[in-house]
């Protein structure tokens, strides 16, 4: 019986010392900002929790590309509390599929870190069809004809009130 009580003991004891320490948790990790212009700053904010019971340190926020940024206000989160992660992507000439990795780096001592992802379409709101004219050597008299389709995209109108050239 004695034996039982310890072996029982132990085993309470080494599940209370694992779960000890700060725990970093964030439930949403990807944000799809869907389809956006390539002029737009699509932002979010992760929910960072500690669900663990010492405080929880933001040591650092890192991420893939100098186009999307993230910030926590409070880098430090007591048990059970929570912060926001504010962050951004900068689809400045960006154009088609983008995906950005941000990654928290946390005191957790099981996982230190972990990745959020920022993710989604940038499109240009004018689109030239075919996107580059090549005319080749033209001599002072000589004329050559390209046709550029320009659509755009959404609402709106596009006036053109000029052509010129760079030569």
């Amino acid at each position: 019986m004695m034996r039982r009580l310890s072996i029982l003991a132990f085993l309470f004891l080494a599940i209370v010392a694992v779960q000890a320490g700060p725990q970093l948790v964030c439930v949403e990790r990807v944000f799809d900002f869907g389809v956006r212009d390539n002029t737009e700053t699509p932002r979010h904010s992760f929910v960072i929790q500690n669900k663990g019971d010492e405080e929880l340190q933001i040591l650092g926020v890192r991420s893939s590309c100098g186009c999307a940024v993230a910030e926590i206000a409070n880098p430090k989160i007591p048990p059970d509390g929570r912060e926001l992660l504010n962050a951004s992507i900068d689809l400045t000439g960006r154009i088609g599929p983008q995906n950005k990795t941000i990654i928290v780096i946390s005191n957790d001592p099981k996982s230190p870190f972990i990745r959020l992802y920022l993710k989604g379409t940038a499109r240009r709101i004018i689109n030239f069809d075919p996107e580059y004219l090549t005319f080749g050597q033209l001599a002072d008299n000589d004329n050559r004809e390209r046709t550029v389709a320009v659509t755009l995209q959404g609402d709106g109108n596009l006036k053109l009130r000029g052509f010129k050239d760079d030569l």
